[in-house]
């Protein structure tokens, strides 16, 4: 049902009323109310169209995610802004009716863009090849702050959208695994993001050039991976994640990600004496280390349990992941086995995990 405009025009000036009362209310609620009162009482035929794009734009975005949307799209085109200052932006930016069609047009195509960020089955990737693989890691290892960046390669670049996906995938593990804050990235994509909405950008290669500078080196990179700790319980399916792409790279079969791969833990998150001896006692700094970490079936990490390293080999030997059939060849299973695997995996994932700044 289309309101009246007297009615729209009077709930921005409550809203606005309150909001100055220092009463929380949320962008979107402010944003809907202050873009509508600038639609002339004339123009009912706009007014009936911009609602129109708004209902759908509500339906793909879902209402409460909204407030996180409008904000990265502002950041993709406009200027970086924070949450709580969006508003404020909006109401600079987009300040006459003129402006208001397009905008909400514009809102609209970004939102479908946002949804399929999100869901590798969207009919937007249908003429892509690798974007729905991009999109399954990064919603494993991204906040979703990539999707600033994307939304304007998207909109500006679309024959590199894969290969941005890809870039923003990288980034993201790297500084996951040294452990940076992936908040920071949204700044710095929203640069990049309103370079390429400008033309100051417009090719991958640029892309590339901007963001080198915030690439995690293969150094600092290898040597976080040696060392680094991951909680099963919160971090599982980044383990997996971790795992299934080792597992690619040893054996190169994909196997996909489904119920009956679990998670095997080779020194046992509850460690008997036997196991606290040959860790000299130090058994529990060691049983969240990635490299304690390999691939089974779920019937076979079952059958596993309570068995020491030489009774699980003979399970290791027979399963159909070859890095967890390559522990079956060792004599026993420490420290120092442990910290050479992690090792060698800190070195695949070097270039398993790499962007090649030269192409």
């Amino acid at each position: 049902t289309l309101f009246p405009y007297t009615t729209l025009f009077r709930s921005y000036v409550i809203f606005e009323t309150l909001n100055a009362r220092g009463l929380e209310l949320s962008n979107t609620d402010l944003i809907k109310n202050y873009l509508f009162s600038l639609v002339p009482q004339k123009e009912e035929n706009s007014l009936a169209h911009i609602e129109k794009c708004w209902g759908r734009i509500v339906e793909l975005v879902g209402y409460k995610n909204l407030p996180q949307f409008m904000r990265y799209y502002w950041n993709s085109k406009y200027k970086f802004v924070r949450n709580m200052y969006l508003f404020k932006e909006l109401k600079i930016e987009i300040d006459s009716y003129t402006k208001i069609n397009n905008f909400f047009e514009d809102v609209e195509k970004a939102a479908e863009v946002y949804i399929a960020l999100s869901d590798k089955e969207n009919k937007y990737w249908d003429n892509y090849q690798l974007a729905g693989k991009e999109i399954e890691e990064l919603k494993i290892l991204s906040n979703g702050v990539f999707k600033v960046l994307a939304l304007s390669c998207a909109r500006n670049l679309p024959k590199e959208i894969e290969n941005c996906l890809k870039i923003c995938k990288v980034i993201a593990f790297r500084n996951m695994i040294v452990g940076k804050n992936p908040n920071e990235f949204e700044k710095i994509y929203s640069k990049v993001a309103i370079d390429i909405e400008n033309k100051r950008i417009s090719s991958l290669s640029q892309i590339k050039t901007v963001l080198k500078e915030f690439y995690i080196s293969d150094d600092e990179f290898r040597d976080a991976f040696k060392n680094r700790i991951l909680k099963y319980k919160s971090q599982k399916k980044i383990i997996k994640y971790i795992l299934l792409n080792l597992e690619k790279d040893e054996s190169k079969n994909n196997h996909k990600d489904e119920n009956t791969i679990s998670i095997e833990h080779i020194l046992p998150n509850h460690p008997n004496n036997s196991w606290n001896k040959i860790f000299n006692n130090r058994a529990n700094e060691f049983i969240e280390r990635i490299a304690n970490y390999t691939l089974l079936t779920t019937k076979e990490n079952k059958d596993c349990d309570g068995l020491d390293f030489n009774d699980k080999k003979l399970i290791y030997a027979k399963t159909k992941f070859q890095i967890t059939q390559n522990l079956s060849q060792l004599a026993v299973w420490n420290i120092n086995e442990l910290e050479k695997l992690q090792k060698k995996y800190a070195e695949r994932a070097k270039y398993i995990w790499h962007i090649d700044f030269n192409q």
